[in-house]
């Protein structure tokens, strides 16, 4: 039981590493599929320029799901993020009680919108190094534990 209790701990890690890795994509996917029907960036309007929606990513994700109350946001209505309920309590990978999309380990996913349109977003990883050239950009933070065996950042990005 003990050489399998790591080998178990591994597997999981990878597991919800490839589930955020996924996410993190179809997030992005969904914004740039926003873009292209409406012409902006969800949220273009109320975000300053480059902010990153962490634990507040509930309203970009009630007008990507087509919630009520987001039909000036969205007025045909389009579906492009569709739901899953988070699994546990605290919220773990999906939405929770409060609209907020979590990652695997339970932190919201961080997303970051250039509403300008000149499609530069600084590094979260270097602020001072080039900017990425994207209109969205999602990531999660990962696990403590992938950042102290890997020695490095752990965070799964869309960029």
């Amino acid at each position: 039981m003990g050489l399998l209790f790591p080998a178990i701990s591994i597997v999981k890690e990878q597991a919800q590493r490839a589930e955020a890795k996924a996410a993190v994509v179809q997030v992005s996917t969904a914004v740039k599929n926003y873009y292209t029907e409406y012409g902006k960036y969800p949220l273009a309007a109320s975000t300053t320029k480059n902010a990153v929606l962490a634990g507040d990513n509930n309203r970009l994700f009630d007008i990507l799901r087509a919630r009520p109350g987001t039909e000036a946001e969205n007025p045909r209505h389009i579906v492009f993020f569709e739901d899953k309920s988070a699994a546990a309590t605290p919220p773990k990978a999906g939405f929770g009680s409060d609209g907020v999309f979590y990652d695997p380990w339970g932190r919201p996913y961080q997303i970051c919108i250039d509403p300008s349109g000149d499609d530069l977003i600084p590094n979260p990883d270097d602020p001072t190094g080039p900017p990425i050239r994207a209109g969205v950009i999602v990531w999660s933070l990962g696990s403590d534990r992938a950042r102290a065996n890997q020695g490095r950042t752990a965070r799964i990005t869309s960029w």
